[in-house]
């Protein structure tokens, strides 16, 4: 046990040996999904041992096909399915000693390696409505996309550009004093200083939220009025604003003042509720509520009261499941979800029958 109290766990050698050889196995099938090579580089970063696990795997393990007999009989027979070979047997026997060579090519192939130099990288991401997105970008920044989520990124020695069209977008940004992270959004730059920060664009309207470190929004740059807006990031002057975590900026294309304010930690726990498939609601009004579920859903839900709109809900919910949904407004408000159509629902105050 620490001296601050917290329990610290203990993980034996068996255990990380075991952990690299069933990456050896991912490895060895090749084409890891953005999430797993995340998941890869979290768990490389977590622990040093984990890293010279991977190397000695590769190290004592001279015969590669005598490898994927005994440790990969899954990623063997479907390689004989498909009549190819894995990204390790194809290379045949291979000496001890240029094993770290072969894990080096390995590690570079993937990108994970913190310190390689920038590359010039473009994409357009984009998610449908109810999808949700974790893109590990080449810089080892990490780019989740909400519900309904448009963006494009382009990278080069210059910086590091994202421009959100829609949506909403959770970045964890890798630090890199060279080139600037900035997301264009609304007309707006927000520029990363070291940190993850959320932008959520909701019509004319864009919510930055910062979750960690510090970011700088410029808040008088107008896309409209700015060739590249992108030529203004780094640069000093009136009208950029610096957010610390903790903190969250909104703003409106159509009006230039902006709005400060502080949130709770309760509150940024279910802001990123949907980065985990879920939706938390604390009191919040049910029109607030019904316009965040109508982001992940094709059903639209009316009131036939207004007053309706004005009731609290608070619950834990989880997104794509529309009929679980319903039927916990039903219970916890008093309402009844009468089903108009397939893709609407009419939300009818319930006249309680006195005892």
């Amino acid at each position: 046990m620490a001296k601050d109290g917290s329990v610290i766990e203990f993980r034996s050698a068996e255990s990380i040996d075991s952990e690299a050889a069933a990456w050896l196995v991912r490895l060895d099938r090749g084409n890891l999904t953005d999430e797993e090579r995340l998941e890869l580089r979290r768990w490389l970063a977590e622990d040093s041992r984990n890293a010279n696990a991977l190397k000695s795997s590769f190290a004592v393990w001279a015969d590669l096909d005598e490898l994927a007999r005994d440790l990969m009989p899954d990623s063997r027979d479907a390689r004989h399915r498909g009549g190819g070979r894995s990204m390790l047997t194809s290379i045949g026997y291979v000496l001890s000693g240029l094993a770290v060579v072969l894990l080096a090519g390995i590690f570079l192939a993937y990108g994970l390696f913190a310190d390689r130099p920038p590359e010039d990288y473009s994409a357009r991401l984009e998610t449908g409505l109810g999808e949700h997105r974790t893109v590990l970008l080449p810089d080892d920044s990490v780019a989740s996309l909400n519900s309904d989520t448009l963006l494009y990124v382009e990278f080069a020695a210059s910086g590091r550009h994202v421009r959100l069209e829609r949506g909403e977008a959770h970045f964890e940004v890798s630090h890199d004093p060279d080139r600037v992270f900035a997301v264009l959004a609304n007309g707006r730059i927000i520029e990363a200083v070291g940190t993850a920060f959320v932008v959520k664009i909701d019509e004319d309207e864009t919510l930055v939220t910062v979750t960690e470190g510090r970011v700088r929004v410029a808040t008088a740059v107008d896309a409209s009025k700015a060739e590249d807006p992108f030529e203004l990031v780094g640069t000093s002057g009136a009208g950029r604003r610096l957010l610390h975590s903790g903190e969250e900026l909104l703003f409106a294309v159509t009006q230039p003042a902006v709005q400060v304010r502080q949130y709770d930690p309760g509150a940024f726990e279910r802001r990123l509720a949907w980065t985990e498939g879920r939706m938390i609601f604390d009191g919040e009004r049910l029109q607030d509520v019904v316009a965040e579920f109508s982001r992940h859903s094709r059903l639209s839900i009316e009131f036939e009261q207004p007053g309706l709109a004005e009731r609290e809900v608070t619950g834990n919910f989880i997104l794509g499941d529309d009929e679980a949904f319903l039927e916990a407004i039903e219970i916890s408000l008093g309402v009844r979800a009468n089903r108009i159509s397939d893709t609407r629902v009419l939300l009818t105050a319930v006249q309680r029958r006195e005892l």
